[in-house]
């Protein structure tokens, strides 16, 4: 197992077990130039590299482990446009028009992912899916009650369930709900492995098992010296994660773990509507989807540090209530744990993630797509992170920038 493993994630993972073969990349050796180096091969540099070499732009990747076996391997591919603070919450933050930008592009992201996995083919397991947000406690049923009304009246598409109304529906019993359209799930490891197949085949530079232990400034470009050679490039991009330790005090983020259960295939659920995401408003929240092979995949029991998964009793604990949760919500389902992990997660202040220049350097860029719409935020860095190399304008800029 790679340190990249090690450090961010602890057990099996669904999507390892059941996903593709890993991509047979080399070991950096010697010294090689680019017109950009993007530093981490999760689904964030997948999408960064793709974009890149898409738009021309030579292009060489690189990471410390395999391919997507980091926390890529530990996301449940939830693609939510709702972020990880309510919309009205959002705008005391960041102001009205930074935060329905950023709700409207989490929207926009979607629909550019469901175009991308049509091109690459249906391992990539893309569908479409309603979400079911419920209010966990009575008080929190008049939140959700404002809330629908500033999406409204934004123009999203969502309706509001009593705690009658859900349970006429689909019989769940909680204190009311959203019921939004606009969301989807993906397989995170199969579209991650083949992006970088994808860009391989148009002229990507993959490397793994190539670890990057000094960036320096020169005149031109940046150099990035790794344990077994030199990447001379004139720009670069950090799309590694957690990894991201020394820009976390301005990014404003606190690294948690996260835990999720994948269950044995389970026959159609009638309480479950469509197979729909279903989450909270508690916090730590709840939540869970449907995996292609009809299996259920839990998630949450968040804890506060960021190693916590290393923790093997804790981990199981963890599992235990989560699995029991499931069972209470949906009474009479055989759920039968198979796959178990935990692993680092972040959090940022206003539940956006921080993409663009690293503050002080013209040719280094950051793409970290903290919070629980990962994938969605990496699809947003990859146009963004593209616009920015190439020079273009890019709206997203402001919203998303470091030192906001």
């Amino acid at each position: 197992m790679s340190v990249k493993q090690h450090a961010v994630r602890s057990g099996p993972s669904y999507w390892k077990a059941t996903g593709p073969e890993p991509i047979e990349c080399p070991c950096l050796e010697g010294h090689v130039t680019c017109e950009a180096a993007v530093v981490g091969a999760g689904i964030t540099g997948a999408l960064v590299s793709d974009m890149l070499i898409q738009s021309g732009v030579d292009t060489v990747l690189v990471d410390r482990g395999a391919v997507g076996a980091g926390s890529t391997a530990a996301s449940t591919g939830l693609l939510l446009y709702e972020i990880d603070k309510p919309l009205i919450e959002l705008i005391q933050h960041v102001g009205e028009r930074h935060a329905v930008h950023a709700y409207r592009r989490g929207v926009t992201a979607i629909l550019e992912l469901e175009e991308l996995t049509s091109e690459l083919g249906p391992q990539c397991d893309f569908v479409r899916r309603n979400a079911l947000y419920l209010a966990s406690e009575p008080l929190d049923f008049i939140d959700l009650t404002s809330e629908h009304q500033c999406r409204q009246h934004f123009g999203f598409n969502v309706s509001l369930l009593s705690a009658e109304g859900l349970k006429t529906l689909c019989g769940l019993q909680a204190h009311g709900a959203l019921y939004s359209t606009g969301d989807a799930e993906v397989n995170p490891y199969s579209l991650t492995h083949s992006l970088v197949t994808r860009a391989q085949k148009n002229g990507l530079r993959a490397f793994a098992e190539t670890r990057v232990i000094q960036t320096d400034d020169v005149a031109g470009g940046v150099k990035l010296q790794t344990d077994a050679g030199l990447i001379e490039a004139k720009q670069v991009v950090f799309a590694t994660g957690y990894f991201a330790a020394p820009i976390l005090s301005s990014a404003s983020a606190e690294l948690l773990t996260s835990y999720v259960v994948t269950s044995q295939p389970l026959p159609r659920i009638d309480r479950w509507p469509d197979d729909c995401l279903i989450w909270e408003t508690a916090d730590p929240y709840f939540y869970l989807r449907r995996t292609a092979d009809g299996r259920a995949m839990i998630g949450g029991e968040d804890t506060p540090y960021s190693k916590d998964h290393q923790d093997d009793q804790l981990l199981s604990e963890k599992a235990e209530r989560l699995a029991k949760r499931f069972r209470t919500m949906f009474p009479g389902s055989d759920f039968q744990p198979e796959y178990v992990w935990g692993g680092t997660f972040a959090e940022t202040k206003d539940g956006l993630p921080f993409i663009g220049r690293a503050v002080g350097h013209d040719r280094i860029y950051h793409a970290l797509g903290y919070g629980g719409n990962g994938i969605t935020f990496s699809m947003i860095a990859a146009r963004l992170i593209r616009d920015l190399i190439l020079r273009r304008p890019n709206d997203d800029a402001d919203v998303f920038r470091f030192g906001r």
